[in-house]
């Protein structure tokens, strides 16, 4: 899960991908996979849950919300089982699968 902090869309962050020819191929197959739902929430913040014990958590600077400011590990089950609750709660109220979107823009730009 990806809070970006950045400002910066999913949508255009995936369409640079596609835009570059080193990370397009990648790029493509992620989208295309039957396998990968790309959907839209609100997020405080950003983490990762890497198996069932590790996970990280990603905290922006507090003067300034826009800049990443330090990541912290953690080697927790109990944390990590958390984050995962949390990750599927964000993915039953978020927008529907986005795929379609990002290639369709990326497709009528080219």
């Amino acid at each position: 899960m990806d809070g970006n902090p950045s400002g910066a869309t999913l949508v255009s962050r995936l369409r640079a991908a596609l835009d570059n020819p080193e990370s397009r191929s990648l790029a493509e197959a992620v989208l295309k996979s039957s396998k990968v739902r790309i959907k839209r929430s609100t997020l405080e913040y950003s983490f990762i849950v890497v198996d069932g014990e590790n996970c990280g958590v990603e905290i922006v600077n507090p003067l300034n919300p826009q800049e990443f400011n330090l990541a912290i590990e953690l080697s927790d089950k109990k944390l990590s089982q958390k984050m995962i609750n949390l990750f599927e709660d964000q993915c039953k109220s978020a927008e529907v699968d986005i795929k379609v979107e990002i290639l369709n823009k990326n497709n009528s730009s080219n």
